[in-house]
Parts: structure tokens; sequence; C-alpha cells
């Protein structure tokens, strides 16, 4: 049976936090042919709300439950390093805490890890995807970025249709070769550029992305932004390579 590391970042989820536990209990129940057990670890990114209590309250004693707290809040990309770290799965999901994806797709993308897959990445982008009830200028914004990196990876982008989504699962020996820099939500993209420019072989798998329904995103669109050109320039000048 082959363990499967899911990373949650989490940062002022509180008003959130009962339905991601209903979430995750279902993916909890899909353990298929038994091929699979699932690790779930936490990162409570220095929440100021009561998300870190209600996350020991609900998993206290759970051996397969790690829950790790940032004394201060240390940014998006950050939480998936520690996330990483604390892992110990020989494949790691990476799964939001506002719950925008449904988390019982891991299953299906854990099927669609076939021989020879290191990522598989979900997008909503993909025919049998929805990307429908999302905020129109985070599409803007998502399809300017995918235009711009297939425009900077040529051939090597190969036929992925989303950069953006975290959403993934990746097998650790990837995980382990990447030395992403970022601290922020620009984390997400950096890593699936950097396993493409290395050679990795990504599959993508069709999600429904929706807004959040309870909380506030704690994306920042400008600094975003500003953060996804730095990357840009980073990579045409030859700064970003492994």
């Amino acid at each position: 049976m082959e363990k499967v590391s899911v990373v949650i970042p989490c940062y002022n989820e509180e008003n959130g936090i009962g339905a991601l536990i209903r979430h995750l209990k279902n993916l909890l129940t899909m353990t298929g042919s038994g091929k699979y057990s699932y690790e779930l670890v936490f990162v409570d990114d220095g929440s100021t709300d009561n998300t870190g209590r209600l996350l020991k309250t609900e998993y206290a004693n759970r051996p397969d439950i790690k829950i790790i707290t940032h004394e201060k809040n240390m940014g998006y990309g950050n939480a998936l390093k520690t996330g990483f770290k604390s892992s110990s799965g020989g494949l790691v999901a990476c799964y939001d805490g506002d719950c925008t994806t449904p988390v019982e797709d891991i299953h299906k993308m854990l099927e669609a890890m076939g021989e020879g897959i290191d990522i598989v990445s979900g997008s909503a982008f993909l025919p049998g995807g929805n990307a429908g009830k999302v905020l129109w200028y985070r599409l803007i914004l998502s399809k300017t970025l995918i235009w711009l990196y297939k425009l900077i990876l040529g051939g090597k982008a190969g036929n992925i249709t989303s950069f953006t989504l975290s959403f993934r699962i990746y097998r650790r020996n990837v995980i382990n070769s990447i030395n992403f820099k970022s601290g922020n939500f620009l984390a997400a993209s950096e890593i699936l550029i950097l396993a493409l420019m290395k050679g990795f072989k990504v599959t993508e798998y069709p999600t429904t992305l929706v807004n959040r329904e309870y909380g506030k995103s704690k994306m920042k669109i400008i600094s975003t932004i500003f953060s996804h050109i730095g990357f840009i320039f980073k990579i045409l000048l030859g700064k970003r390579k492994e």
C-alpha cells in the first residue's frame, strides 16, 4: 500500500474548517482496492483565529494526521515547503484549505498517476473541467499566464492548460529535486514550471474550480501579478534553471 501525504496550508480558515473536515472524511474513506493510505499534513500558517485550535480538537491523537504551526504568517509557498518537509509519503498531494476544488478528485488523480508520470496536475480548463464560477479577473489572470508561460517554455510546456492551480500530486523525487524560491502564491506555478524545465512528465486531470464559500481569499492580486512578472524575467535571463 502506497502512502499519500496530503499537504493542506491553512490561514485564518476558521469559518470553513467544518466544511474542510467533512470533505476530508470523504477522502479518507476512499481507499479503493487498498492501493493507498493517506497522511494529512496541515500547516497552520500563523492563523490569528481559531483555525489551529479547531484542527487540533478534531484530529487529536491521530497518528496519520500532522498539524504544524507557523508562529507567524509566512505565506503560501513557505507553508508548502513546511508541509513537504513534514510529509512522509512517496506521493505528495497539495490541497488548499478553502475547498475550492473537490477533494475526492485526489483519488481519481492518483489513478491517473501511471507509470512514467511524475506529476498529475488539476486543471479546470481541460474538457470535463469547469471554472465557470470563478471571478472573472482571476480567470483573466490565469489565461494570460497560461499564454505567457507556454510562449516562454515552448515545447517543454507540452499540452499544459493550467499553471496557477496548486491542486496536484507529485512523486517524492520531484519534490526533492525542485528548489523553488517563492514564499507566496507564485509557488504553485514555479514548482510546475521548474519541473517541466527539468523534463519531468506531467499529465493533467479535469477538475472543478469554484470561488471559496467561507472566509476571504488570501491572494493579493497585484503582488501576485508582480511576482509572476519577476519570475518570467528570471526565466528569460536564464537565472531560473532548476
